[in-house]
């Protein structure tokens, strides 16, 4: 009999233990699940902001875009010297420009920018027009023709 109570007690200890290996195992394998979902969400979350950063770089690309290709915007800086209309000679040494065509004044911008045009006024407007690109160029003798 005592043998047989010795056995039985000897099963119930390892059974005990064996539960409590158990519930000793499952918080770290939930600690492992519940960091594993964390670092997830940390990982979407920097894919959703990655993605929202490129949908505001794009917006705010297309705004500059529309505002450097505003020609009166551009034309402003040109306003002091050629008139709110293009109707002053500049600094009285310049040609009227408020009745060139698109096609005159894009070939005048141009040639200021390239050292090809001008007489008296060519140093002041290559600084001007130095960083203009095709497209501003464009805007600007669009608006000035258009006055």
């Amino acid at each position: 009999m005592k043998i047989i109570l010795s056995i039985m007690i000897a099963m119930f200890i390892i059974g005990c233990s064996e539960d409590a290996a158990k519930q000793e195992k499952a918080p770290v394998a939930e600690e492992a699940v519940v960091k594993e979902a964390v670092e997830v969400a940390q990982a979407v979350k920097e894919v959703v902001a990655v993605e929202k950063i490129a949908q505001v770089e794009e917006a705010v690309a297309e705004k500059v875009a529309e505002v450097t290709a505003d020609g009166a915007l551009l034309y402003s800086k040109c306003a002091g010297c050629h008139g709110a209309k293009g109707e002053k000679a500049a600094l009285g040494k310049s040609a009227v420009i408020g009745n060139w065509s698109v096609a005159q004044l894009e070939d005048a911008l141009n040639g200021y920018k390239d050292g090809s045009y001008g007489g008296a006024m060519k140093g002041l407007m290559l600084g001007q027009v130095k960083d203009l690109d095709a497209a501003k160029i464009t805007a600007i003798a669009e608006y000035i023709a258009k006055q």
